[in-house]
């Protein structure tokens, strides 16, 4: 008999909606969890193995049913029991910050293991949203570090998009998503608000009752200044730039010492008109929201 949970909670995104924080607390109260039958899965303990859900075929080629429910209870699931909840927050689920880079973002995104073990186990699925003029400049710098001639052209066709009028929006996603999990529960929550009572969320998302302790946000996950992502953004455009093995740590580095020192240094490609749009577009998404998701929307 495989080990599985009686519930499993999920949030698989999105990117620069305080994710890192998310998980850091979670990871700061596992113990608490766990005395609660609550199973969370830190993420640097398994990050490659959802990564190797989401961006491999691994799964799909266990034709019978029992051996996927043999490799998730493997992989995901060694310390669940009946009356378990599993937690997992891993934001790569939905794909890498460059996927996000785009006026469709998360085209590419790939649910079909949480597809499956909504088959057979009480799945909820948690997207956490914020206004795009605040998440793509972040997401791209993120996508410098780690594809970094392909984010400059990610950049460019989105600045050239968003000039012909286009906007991104999170409705598409939130479609896709509940067109590939028809039997998950959908549950969305806002990056204000989280901000602002992630306390309350974060007993939301689990289900427990424990005193959640201050964790202060991550400082590598914080927007860079214009200067460093210039500099960067030089060093690849050099004729003879070739990625080093070593580019992440390069540039991670820059991002550290050219840190910006308040709001306004920080970096971003959207000026204020367009940021405008950006926002009137997610109070629009918002309000779609509320009425075709009306229980959707955790509200602390």
């Amino acid at each position: 008999m495989f080990r599985q949970p009686k519930q499993l909670h999920i949030h698989i995104g999105a990117h620069k909606t305080a994710t890192t924080h998310l998980q850091d607390t979670l990871a700061a109260v596992k113990e608490e969890l766990a005395q609660q039958n609550i199973i969370y899965l830190p993420r640097d303990d398994y990050r490659d193995a959802i990564r190797e859900l989401t961006h491999t075929s691994r799964l799909a080629k266990l034709k019978l049913s029992f051996l996927k429910k043999g490799y998730l209870a493997r992989n995901l699931m060694q310390q669940c029991n009946a009356d378990s909840t599993l937690v997992i927050s891993e934001e790569n689920i939905m794909g890498d910050c460059i996927d996000l880079c785009a006026i469709q973002p998360y085209q590419r995104v790939n649910l079909d293991f949480i597809k499956f073990i909504s088959g057979y186990i009480d799945t909820t699925v948690y997207l956490s949203i914020r206004s795009f003029d605040k998440v793509l400049p972040g997401a791209y710098t993120t996508a410098l570090r780690f594809k970094p001639k392909i984010a400059l052209k990610a950049k460019q066709a989105l600045s050239t998009a968003l000039k012909n009028g286009q906007s991104p929006s999170w409705l598409p996603v939130l479609y896709n998503i509940q067109l590939q999990l028809p039997a998950a529960k959908l549950k969305i929550w806002q990056q204000e608000d989280y901000s602002n009572h992630w306390r309350e969320i974060i007993k939301e998302f689990t289900g427990a009752e424990l005193a959640v302790p201050v964790i202060q946000p991550p400082e590598g996950t914080v927007t860079p200044s214009l200067d460093a992502v210039k500099y960067v953004e030089d060093m690849i455009q050099a004729e003879s730039f070739v990625a080093p093995k070593y580019w992440t740590k390069v540039c991670r580095d820059i991002y550290q010492d050219k840190k910006a020192t308040s709001n306004e240094d920080k970096y971003t490609f959207i000026d204020k008109d367009m940021q405008q749009v950006l926002q009137q577009q997610y109070q629009n998404d918002i309000s779609v929201i509320q009425q075709e998701w009306p229980e959707a929307l955790v509200r602390p």
